[in-house]
């Protein structure tokens, strides 16, 4: 008979081979995609960019896309303004029933040392890399799509309330550099 814990073993082994990461490496811009699931999702609905400082700005200028590292020793992504992510306390607040949560932001902030992005490869024919943090979190929103000359914050979706109908759902595109 075959023991629990062997059997454990084979089965994570497996959904690891199948949901092996894709390549969230190196260098790259952040694209923001309007959509809400990450199997169907695609580039042709990119609504904009995060910049270096990590605000969402419209798809028109790609220049003033921030580039992104993910090969920083002291934080999961980051960019010349610092390590990014949900946690820093100076950024705009996000959700009321996510209150710990804030806008995402890249910056000096010892707090977003510990935010953790990765990206998972759910569909084998699929060459997207989309950006997760948290426990499997790859909804974002932002209040609204900005106009031009506008920025506007992102925020980690509440993905069991959502979609809430003040907020635009979004993903977050890796698109690699180097």
């Amino acid at each position: 008979m075959v023991s629990t814990k062997i059997l454990i073993y084979i089965l994570l082994g497996a959904v690891t081979t199948l949901c092996s990461p894709a390549d969230f490496s190196g260098t790259g811009n952040i694209f923001v995609v309007n959509g809400s699931n990450p199997i169907t999702g695609n580039p042709n609905s990119t609504v904009g960019c995060l910049t270096s400082s990590g605000r969402f700005i419209l798809n028109i200028d790609r220049s003033k896309c921030g580039t992104f590292m993910r090969d920083n020793p002291q934080c999961s992504l980051a960019s010349s303004f610092g390590c990014c992510g949900f946690l820093d306390p100076s950024a705009e607040m996000g959700r009321p029933m996510a209150p710990q949560f804030y806008a995402f932001k890249c910056g000096k902030s010892a707090a977003n040392v510990n935010s953790g992005f990765y990206s998972l490869d759910l569909s084998p024919n699929s060459p997207y890399t989309w950006i997760y943090t948290g426990n499997l979190d790859v909804l974002y929103e932002a209040k609204k799509i900005p106009a031009v000359g506008e920025d506007a914050s992102v925020f980690m979706s509440d993905q069991w309330r959502f979609p809430s109908p003040d907020r635009v759902e979004l993903l977050l595109l890796w698109n690699k550099l180097s």
